[in-house]
């Protein structure tokens, strides 16, 4: 399994604290996992930060509130 968590940073704030715990849980037990984060803060190579290009940061902006409809409709 392949697993993508896409987040604006990678350790500061409670959701990037979340998703890199998760992350780092899915790493310790065999899962391919990396993050694609806006600012990378930390040195972890499954950590990749997007270019600062306007396709890529209105890529991520489209998952985000892709993802915020779904939840919200869950609810």
């Amino acid at each position: 399994m392949k697993v993508v968590h896409v987040n604006t940073s990678d350790i500061n704030g409670g959701a990037a604290i979340a998703a890199h715990r998760l992350h780092k849980s899915l790493l310790k037990i065999n899962v391919d996992s990396r993050m694609v984060v806006m600012k990378k803060d930390s040195d972890e190579k499954e950590v990749i930060k997007a270019k600062n290009n306007k396709f890529e940061r209105h890529i991520l902006s489209r998952v985000r509130v892709l993802i915020k409809k779904i939840i919200l409709s869950r609810a």
